[in-house]
């Protein structure tokens, strides 16, 4: 019995960690099959070249150890020279707005009334009563990671994946690159 509770609790637990997981969308062409593909290089963008400043100082290396890390557990190989795929990462924060509303209600009171036949002042209690929402702005940083692969013959994307979290700092820390990256990476197929 206590390992069965053990199990449940381990298993709601998992559930809930995945629950909070930010959505990852994925897109990929038809007619191909990533098993074809063997070798892969990461490609230099012009956003990579000039130094992100979406990241931390380690943020760059944690994306690039990450993709390395489950791409050979796929069984490809990285490689300097003539590669079947091409690998390539975007970071982008953007400032942004939030609508919020809190409920709003009325304080709650006591009023007290002179009853004339019983000559005696008696309280009246009023309970608090629900008078609309409070609707405001927030600002807010979100930021999205996209991950394509592309057909090095062809040069065409095969692959892309991509997620959107909300950032709690101005930038992508380490932690959330390597956990965003992750859950793109479990849906390449």
């Amino acid at each position: 019995m206590q390992l069965f509770s053990k199990t449940v609790l381990a298993a709601l637990f998992a559930v809930s960690l995945f629950a909070c997981s930010p959505a990852v969308y994925v897109e990929s062409s038809n007619n191909i099959n990533l098993s074809q593909y063997k070798t892969f290089q990461w490609v230099q963008t012009s956003a990579t070249q000039t130094g992100d400043q979406n990241t931390s100082a380690f943020g760059a290396e944690a994306v690039r150890n990450t993709v390395r890390t489950e791409l050979q557990n796929r069984g490809l190989q990285e490689i300097s020279n003539n590669p079947d795929l091409l690998v390539t990462y975007d970071i982008l924060v953007e400032k942004g707005t939030e609508r919020r509303s809190d409920p709003v209600y009325t304080q709650p009171m006591t009023r007290f009334f002179y009853n004339p036949f019983m000559r005696r002042w008696a309280p009246v209690y009023y309970p608090s009563q629900f008078a609309g929402y409070d609707t405001y702005s927030v600002p807010v940083r979100e930021g999205t990671l996209t991950l394509t692969l592309l057909d090095a013959k062809t040069d065409k994307a095969v692959w892309q994946g991509w997620t959107t979290d909300r950032l709690d700092t101005r930038r992508f820390t380490t932690r959330d690159l390597e956990k965003n990256t992750r859950n793109i990476l479990r849906k390449l197929r």
